[in-house]
């Protein structure tokens, strides 16, 4: 598996959660569609993880791709693991609930693996951007003043994973891209 880790310093601005800032987690899975006797299939081929330190104040953001498919079951399983030890806080994401969870519970069922987390609290930002009008997470983090500087659009990610399972012309690159996507702000 690809992965990489990092801790940034800088000033965060809590401004759209009314608790602490400390207590959320971005949590956003890339999946792409498999197709199993001619039935699409999502399949997980990697997530971004991200959440401030309260300790050092440092955001920490975690990355990792799949290198191979049948790496699927060992990436979900660190998913869940992740998400369990984390329970306590606040997952947010833009469709979270209706796309990328319903997305891992069915690969995880279809992989017989089953999470030890009955419940996790949601703060799901679809909600609000027919509240307030503006469109994609893109659209939330221009709503929210927060400077997105993105060379690559998430479609990107849709079209491109079998180059690089199946390791095809170019598959490096387009590698370096997702991770260098997952990582701007």
């Amino acid at each position: 598996m690809y992965k990489i880790e990092v801790k940034i310093d800088g000033q965060f601005v809590n401004n759209f959660y009314n608790g602490s800032i400390y207590d959320l987690v971005f949590l956003d899975l890339e999946f792409c569609p498999h197709y199993v006797e001619g039935k699409a299939v999502q399949r997980i081929y990697g997530y971004t993880i991200t959440r401030l330190l309260r300790t050092s104040n440092q955001q920490y953001i975690k990355v990792k791709f799949l290198e191979y498919e049948i790496e699927e079951e060992q990436l979900i399983k660190e998913i869940m693991q992740d998400i369990y030890m984390l329970k306590s806080k606040v997952f947010i994401g833009f469709q979270i609930k209706d796309s990328d969870l319903i997305t891992l519970r069915n690969r995880s069922k279809a992989l017989a693996i089953y999470s030890k987390v009955n419940e996790i609290k949601l703060f799901d930002f679809r909600k609000y951007s027919q509240l307030y009008g503006y469109k994609g997470l893109n659209g939330l983090f221009q709503h929210l003043e927060i400077e997105v500087n993105k060379k690559i659009g998430g479609s990107y990610f849709r079209r491109n994973p079998r180059k690089v399972f199946l390791r095809k012309s170019g598959w490096i690159d387009i590698l370096l891209n997702m991770f260098e996507y997952c990582l701007e702000l």
